[in-house]
Protein backbone atom coordinates (compact mmCIF):
# COMPACT_ATOMS: atom_id res chain seq x y z
CA UNK A 1 0.00 0.00 0.00
CA UNK A 2 1.19 3.54 -0.81
CA UNK A 3 1.16 5.44 2.47
CA UNK A 4 1.83 8.98 1.16
CA UNK A 5 -1.58 10.51 0.47
CA UNK A 6 -0.65 14.17 -0.10
CA UNK A 7 2.31 16.54 -0.10
CA UNK A 8 3.36 20.17 -0.38
CA UNK A 9 6.75 21.87 -0.66
CA UNK A 10 7.58 21.21 3.01
CA UNK A 11 5.83 18.00 4.07
CA UNK A 12 4.60 14.64 2.90
CA UNK A 13 1.33 13.59 4.52
CA UNK A 14 1.38 9.91 5.32
CA UNK A 15 -0.75 7.24 6.95
CA UNK A 16 0.61 6.49 10.43
CA UNK A 17 2.60 3.23 10.54
CA UNK A 18 3.99 1.14 13.39
CA UNK A 19 7.48 2.61 12.96
CA UNK A 20 6.02 6.06 13.76
CA UNK A 21 4.33 5.15 17.05
CA UNK A 22 6.93 6.27 19.58
CA UNK A 23 7.76 9.54 17.83
CA UNK A 24 4.04 10.29 17.45
CA UNK A 25 3.29 9.51 21.11
CA UNK A 26 6.10 11.85 22.17
CA UNK A 27 4.68 14.64 20.02
CA UNK A 28 1.18 14.17 21.47
CA UNK A 29 2.54 13.97 25.02
CA UNK A 30 4.35 17.27 24.60
CA UNK A 31 1.38 18.99 22.93
CA UNK A 32 -1.18 17.92 25.51
CA UNK A 33 0.90 18.27 28.68
CA UNK A 34 2.18 21.71 27.66
CA UNK A 35 -0.55 23.27 25.51
CA UNK A 36 -3.93 21.61 26.07
CA UNK A 37 -5.80 23.82 28.58
CA UNK A 38 -7.58 20.94 30.35
CA UNK A 39 -4.44 18.83 30.79
CA UNK A 40 -2.49 21.88 31.96
CA UNK A 41 -5.24 22.61 34.51
CA UNK A 42 -5.05 19.00 35.74
CA UNK A 43 -1.21 19.15 35.81
CA UNK A 44 -0.92 16.06 33.60
CA UNK A 45 2.76 15.23 33.12
CA UNK A 46 4.52 14.42 29.86
CA UNK A 47 5.24 10.89 31.12
CA UNK A 48 1.60 10.25 32.03
CA UNK A 49 0.28 11.40 28.69
CA UNK A 50 2.96 9.57 26.71
CA UNK A 51 1.83 6.18 28.06
CA UNK A 52 -1.79 6.99 27.27
CA UNK A 53 -1.07 8.32 23.78
CA UNK A 54 1.07 5.29 22.89
CA UNK A 55 -1.62 2.86 24.04
CA UNK A 56 -4.34 4.59 22.02
CA UNK A 57 -2.13 4.90 18.93
CA UNK A 58 -1.41 1.18 19.04
CA UNK A 59 -5.09 0.31 19.51
CA UNK A 60 -6.19 2.35 16.48
CA UNK A 61 -3.24 1.72 14.14
CA UNK A 62 -4.97 -0.84 11.93
CA UNK A 63 -7.73 1.58 10.96
CA UNK A 64 -5.16 3.50 8.87
CA UNK A 65 -6.93 6.79 9.46
CA UNK A 66 -4.30 8.68 11.47
CA UNK A 67 -2.16 11.03 9.35
CA UNK A 68 1.29 12.46 10.01
CA UNK A 69 3.16 15.38 8.45
CA UNK A 70 6.74 14.32 7.73
CA UNK A 71 9.24 17.08 7.03
CA UNK A 72 10.86 16.42 3.66
CA UNK A 73 14.35 17.48 4.73
CA UNK A 74 14.61 16.13 8.28
CA UNK A 75 12.26 13.12 7.84
CA UNK A 76 10.87 13.93 11.29
CA UNK A 77 7.19 14.12 12.25
CA UNK A 78 6.08 17.73 12.63
CA UNK A 79 2.35 17.11 13.02
CA UNK A 80 -0.21 14.40 13.60
CA UNK A 81 -3.96 13.97 13.54
CA UNK A 82 -5.01 10.75 15.22
CA UNK A 83 -8.35 9.35 14.12
CA UNK A 84 -10.15 6.03 14.25
CA UNK A 85 -13.30 4.27 13.17
CA UNK A 86 -15.54 4.93 16.18
CA UNK A 87 -16.54 1.25 16.09
CA UNK A 88 -12.92 0.30 16.88
CA UNK A 89 -13.05 1.92 20.32
CA UNK A 90 -16.26 0.17 21.36
CA UNK A 91 -15.50 -1.90 24.43
CA UNK A 92 -11.86 -0.83 24.66
CA UNK A 93 -10.57 0.29 28.06
CA UNK A 94 -7.57 2.52 28.71
CA UNK A 95 -8.16 3.01 32.45
CA UNK A 96 -4.74 1.62 33.38
CA UNK A 97 -2.93 4.34 31.41
CA UNK A 98 -5.48 7.17 31.26
CA UNK A 99 -4.00 10.20 33.07
CA UNK A 100 -7.40 11.54 34.14
CA UNK A 101 -10.55 9.54 34.84
CA UNK A 102 -12.41 12.83 35.27
CA UNK A 103 -11.57 13.96 31.74
CA UNK A 104 -12.59 10.55 30.42
CA UNK A 105 -15.94 10.79 32.21
CA UNK A 106 -16.84 14.19 30.83
CA UNK A 107 -15.84 13.17 27.30
CA UNK A 108 -17.98 10.06 27.63
CA UNK A 109 -20.94 12.21 28.66
CA UNK A 110 -20.53 14.41 25.57
CA UNK A 111 -20.22 11.35 23.32
CA UNK A 112 -23.29 9.71 24.88
CA UNK A 113 -25.39 12.75 23.98
CA UNK A 114 -24.29 12.40 20.36
CA UNK A 115 -24.72 8.63 20.19
CA UNK A 116 -28.30 8.80 21.50
CA UNK A 117 -29.19 10.64 18.30
CA UNK A 118 -26.69 8.89 16.03
CA UNK A 119 -27.81 5.37 16.85
CA UNK A 120 -25.99 2.05 16.59
CA UNK A 121 -22.37 2.18 15.48
CA UNK A 122 -21.47 0.47 12.21
CA UNK A 123 -18.02 -0.09 10.76
CA UNK A 124 -16.83 2.35 8.10
CA UNK A 125 -19.50 4.88 9.05
CA UNK A 126 -18.31 7.26 11.78
CA UNK A 127 -14.78 8.56 12.45
CA UNK A 128 -13.61 10.01 15.74
CA UNK A 129 -10.71 12.47 15.84
CA UNK A 130 -8.95 11.63 19.08
CA UNK A 131 -5.85 13.84 19.30
CA UNK A 132 -4.02 16.42 17.24
CA UNK A 133 -0.47 17.60 17.82
CA UNK A 134 2.05 19.81 16.04
CA UNK A 135 5.53 20.90 17.00
CA UNK A 136 5.71 24.14 18.94
CA UNK A 137 7.45 25.98 16.09
CA UNK A 138 4.56 25.01 13.79
CA UNK A 139 1.81 26.25 16.10
CA UNK A 140 -0.40 28.87 14.46
CA UNK A 141 1.02 28.28 11.00
CA UNK A 142 -1.82 26.19 9.59
CA UNK A 143 -0.31 22.72 9.83
CA UNK A 144 -3.02 21.35 12.15
CA UNK A 145 -5.71 22.72 9.83
CA UNK A 146 -3.99 21.21 6.77
CA UNK A 147 -3.73 17.79 8.43
CA UNK A 148 -7.41 17.76 9.25
CA UNK A 149 -8.44 18.93 5.81
CA UNK A 150 -6.53 15.98 4.41
CA UNK A 151 -8.11 13.68 6.99
CA UNK A 152 -11.65 14.72 6.06
CA UNK A 153 -10.96 14.04 2.39
CA UNK A 154 -9.34 10.70 3.27
CA UNK A 155 -12.35 9.66 5.38
CA UNK A 156 -14.74 10.63 2.59
CA UNK A 157 -12.74 8.61 0.07
CA UNK A 158 -12.85 5.64 2.44
CA UNK A 159 -16.65 5.81 2.47
CA UNK A 160 -17.25 7.21 5.95
CA UNK A 161 -20.31 9.41 6.47
CA UNK A 162 -19.49 11.49 9.52
CA UNK A 163 -16.52 12.67 11.58
CA UNK A 164 -16.73 14.03 15.12
CA UNK A 165 -14.29 15.55 17.59
CA UNK A 166 -14.38 16.93 21.13
CA UNK A 167 -12.79 20.34 21.65
CA UNK A 168 -11.66 22.20 24.78
CA UNK A 169 -9.42 24.88 23.27
CA UNK A 170 -11.11 28.04 21.86
CA UNK A 171 -8.46 28.34 19.13
CA UNK A 172 -9.12 24.75 18.06
CA UNK A 173 -12.86 25.37 18.16
CA UNK A 174 -12.32 28.25 15.70
CA UNK A 175 -10.44 25.94 13.32
CA UNK A 176 -13.14 23.28 13.37
CA UNK A 177 -16.16 25.57 13.03
CA UNK A 178 -14.84 28.47 10.94
CA UNK A 179 -12.04 27.04 8.80
CA UNK A 180 -13.26 23.45 8.45
CA UNK A 181 -17.01 24.26 8.63
CA UNK A 182 -17.93 21.72 11.30
CA UNK A 183 -21.15 22.11 13.31
CA UNK A 184 -21.36 22.17 17.09
CA UNK A 185 -23.68 19.40 18.28
CA UNK A 186 -23.51 19.87 22.06
CA UNK A 187 -21.35 21.28 24.84
CA UNK A 188 -20.76 20.86 28.56
CA UNK A 189 -19.57 23.55 30.96
CA UNK A 190 -16.58 22.11 32.79
CA UNK A 191 -17.04 24.22 35.94
CA UNK A 192 -20.53 22.82 36.57
CA UNK A 193 -19.84 19.19 35.60
CA UNK A 194 -20.53 16.70 38.37
CA UNK A 195 -18.81 13.30 38.27
CA UNK A 196 -20.59 10.02 39.02
CA UNK A 197 -19.27 10.17 42.57
CA UNK A 198 -20.54 13.70 43.16
CA UNK A 199 -17.37 15.78 42.68
CA UNK A 200 -16.71 18.93 40.64
CA UNK A 201 -13.08 18.42 39.52
CA UNK A 202 -13.18 21.38 37.12
CA UNK A 203 -14.92 23.81 39.48
CA UNK A 204 -12.42 26.62 38.85
CA UNK A 205 -11.95 25.95 35.15
CA UNK A 206 -13.85 28.44 33.01
CA UNK A 207 -14.39 26.67 29.73
CA UNK A 208 -16.38 24.08 27.85
CA UNK A 209 -16.05 20.78 26.05
CA UNK A 210 -17.78 21.01 22.68
CA UNK A 211 -18.57 18.19 20.27
CA UNK A 212 -18.18 19.16 16.61
CA UNK A 213 -19.61 17.07 13.75
CA UNK A 214 -18.70 16.96 10.06
CA UNK A 215 -21.25 15.59 7.59
CA UNK A 216 -18.94 14.38 4.81
CA UNK A 217 -21.68 14.03 2.21
CA UNK A 218 -22.91 17.55 2.89
CA UNK A 219 -19.33 18.86 2.64
CA UNK A 220 -18.96 17.21 -0.75
CA UNK A 221 -22.20 18.77 -2.01
CA UNK A 222 -21.24 22.21 -0.71
CA UNK A 223 -17.79 22.05 -2.30
CA UNK A 224 -19.35 21.19 -5.65
CA UNK A 225 -21.06 24.59 -5.61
Amino acid sequence: MYYVIDEDKTYTYEILMEKHLEESAKLLAYTFSQQNPVEVYLKTTYEQFYLYALAVLKATLEDQLSIIAVHKETKEIYGLVQATDAKTLEGQNFDDVDPSKDTLEILQEVENRFMKQYGELKENDLVQILMVGVRQECSGKGLATKLQQILLVHCDQRGFKYVFVEVANPATYHIYTKKLKGKEFTSISLSTFVTSDGRKPFLHYHGEIQLIVFDLQQRRITECF
